[in-house]
């Protein structure tokens, strides 16, 4: 940030947080980072403090667009898996929710 009105550390904390609350993963959410100009060490301090909050947020993106039911089909368990990685979650974030 180049006026400093907003320290790049108080940015990065609120923008993980707005993004996380919203259903997106890590990926998704460091990706949007970089494009702002905030650095991936900066950006990982906030993204990867607790992993178990990853699962948890899959989960709720998950059962928001499906349901919470479990998927029986492969079709739909591609389709499942498909909607969280485009949402920016890794595999192990959600393997076990679907």
């Amino acid at each position: 940030m180049q006026d400093q009105l907003l320290s790049d550390k108080r940015f990065t904390e609120a923008y993980v947080s707005y993004r996380k609350r919203a259903g997106f993963g890590p990926v998704k959410i460091a990706s949007e980072l970089r494009e702002r100009g905030i650095n991936d060490a900066l950006a990982d301090k906030f993204l990867y403090q607790n992993s178990e909050d990853w699962r948890a947020t899959a989960a709720a993106a998950k059962q928001k667009k499906f349901g919470a039911n479990t998927a029986s089909e492969l079709k739909e368990k591609s389709r499942q898996n498909r909607f969280l990685l485009y949402r920016g979650f890794r595999r192990h974030d959600f393997e076990d929710i679907i």
